[in-house]
Order: C-alpha cells, then sequence, then structure tokens
C-alpha cells in the first residue's frame, strides 16, 4: 500500500528498513508477486468496466 496507495509512494529501500526486511528481498518479492497481483486486479477492474485487459 505504501508503494501504490501513498502520494508520493515510499522508496523500496525505506519500506525494508522499516521492516527489518532486507532490500533484495523485497524487490524480488515485489517484482515476482506483488506487481502481478496489481496487475491482475487492475485487469479484473477493466474488464468489469467494459475495457480489454492489457496483456
Amino acid at each position: 500500500m505504501r508503494l501504490l496507495l501513498k502520494g508520493p509512494p515510499d522508496k523500496l529501500s525505506v519500506i525494508a528498513r522499516d521492516l527489518n526486511i532486507d532490500y533484495q528481498t523485497l524487490n524480488s518479492h515485489w517484482k515476482r508477486t506483488g506487481f502481478e497481483l496489481v496487475k491482475e486486479i487492475g485487469n479484473r477492474i477493466a474488464k468489469e468496466c467494459g475495457y480489454q485487459p492489457e496483456e
């Protein structure tokens, strides 16, 4: 939420430090899991509104 919904968003390095997680671990998790989840949710919302989701 801090990365996507906050304006301006927090940097991953700040989030990692606050959560006491290694930056590379957080970055890898975001790229592997988080981004794809957000993309899927966005595609569902777009489809419900009558738009074609991007592939």
